[in-house]
């Protein structure tokens, strides 16, 4: 009965021997922890179409994290929302996201963008003669935009499924569009 009922529940079979916990948070060592994940990831890719794998097995990935953490006795990450940006900073081959960007190429997060563009604002406010600040403020609105259409662009590649990736793709092309009309529109005298 319990293996049948497992089995409609949509519960893989190892989620039906007792050795492997409910969840993560009641896992108290590392084996457990695997065990639990181990059976989570076969239930996934048991019911779950293959494209859509990948973005239902990453929150397994990140709870079991949380939790190896936890049993292991080390500080937790601060939110899952920075764990989501380095994952797909990794996904899309980067390696862990640096605090601060030197320059809006080198940021891989939209908060680090943000965090960059708001020092070069400060930087124009403080240093740049008044007649030049509008020339100064559409450079660095127009390289904020550019990155922010590729961060975004890379998380799309990295979070959604490849036959939908085109129409996504396609909505960050028209608001980087939008933000470059918006900014030569204030300039006036730029052309695309």
């Amino acid at each position: 009965y319990r293996k049948n009922l497992a089995r409609i529940q949509g519960e893989a079979a190892a989620a039906d021997d007792a050795s492997v916990p409910r969840s993560a948070a009641a896992c108290n060592t590392t084996e457990q922890l695997e065990r639990w994940r181990a059976a989570r990831t076969a239930q996934i890719e048991h019911f779950t179409p293959k494209e859509w794998q990948k973005q239902a097995i990453r929150p397994i990935e990140q709870e079991f994290e949380r939790n190896k953490e936890r049993i292991e006795g080390k500080a937790h990450k601060s939110t899952a929302q920075s764990e989501e940006k380095v994952a797909v900073a990794e996904a899309v081959g980067l390696s862990a996201a640096p605090q601060e960007c030197s320059n809006a190429s080198a940021c891989l997060t939209p908060e680090q963008l943000k965090d960059w563009y708001k020092k070069q604002e400060e930087n124009i406010r403080d240093n740049v003669p008044k007649p030049w600040k509008p020339f100064a403020q559409d450079t660095v609105d127009e390289e904020y935009a550019k990155n922010w259409a590729r961060i975004k662009t890379a998380e799309v590649k990295a979070t959604v499924p490849e036959k939908f990736q085109s129409a996504e793709e396609a909505k960050i092309g028209e608001e980087y569009r939008r933000k470059l009309a918006r900014i030569n529109g204030r300039s006036g005298a730029k052309a695309d």
